[in-house]
């Protein structure tokens, strides 16, 4: 039910805000999920910087620090998913010691478990999907399989999106240049 929703959602969706807006609003409002949300890691900084989140959040992500880096704060999910490309799980946040850097923050707003999705389509990396859940072991297999498969949707999506808006973008400067333009192709 939760992809059929997103499915429709990305289909009508025009930008790539529109995308993240949609999906992360969606995912917050499924059971068993509170908190959703999309980030895209600094190159130079490797830091995390969230792009958009929906559900229970309370400040959270203005209280934590992310990255992308081998170090502790890039040993959670996100920084796992960022550097291998594929999702990361954290069945029992209370249990996990990798989850440490985040442990308080997360306890405060109920979070018991959490995933993070990459959204990546070959070579294009648009940022990483970030689910929490109000309980332990939220995540079984089937539900990574499905949430994995919905990475590869959405960067479709957001492929999509940014290509319309280039295209939009190259047609307004062709009409615009009032100069005929040439096109050549050796090949």
């Amino acid at each position: 039910s939760l992809v059929r929703t997103i499915n429709k959602a990305l289909a009508e969706a025009t930008t790539r805000e529109t995308v993240e807006a949609e999906v992360c609003g969606i995912i917050a409002q499924s059971n068993p999920y509170v908190f959703a949300w999309i980030g895209e890691p600094d190159p130079e900084t490797g830091k995390v910087q969230p792009r958009v989140s929906a559900g229970l959040e309370e400040d959270y992500l203005e209280e934590i620090l992310v990255t992308s880096r081998d170090a502790p704060t890039g040993q959670g999910p996100t920084g796992r998913a960022i550097r291998t490309e594929e999702i990361q799980v954290v069945q029992n946040i209370e249990e996990d010691p990798d989850y440490e850097p985040w442990r308080d923050d997360a306890r405060e707003r109920g979070y018991q478990s959490s995933a993070a999705v990459p959204l990546v389509l070959g070579e294009m990396h648009y940022g990483t999907l970030n689910i929490y859940s109000d309980r332990p072991y939220a995540f079984d297999q089937a539900e990574q399989d499905v949430l994995s498969e919905l990475g590869n949707t959405i960067a479709r999506a957001i492929e999509r999106t940014e290509s319309r808006r280039d295209l939009h973008t190259f047609r307004e400067a062709v009409e615009q240049a009032g100069h005929a333009i040439y096109w050549t192709d050796r090949d």
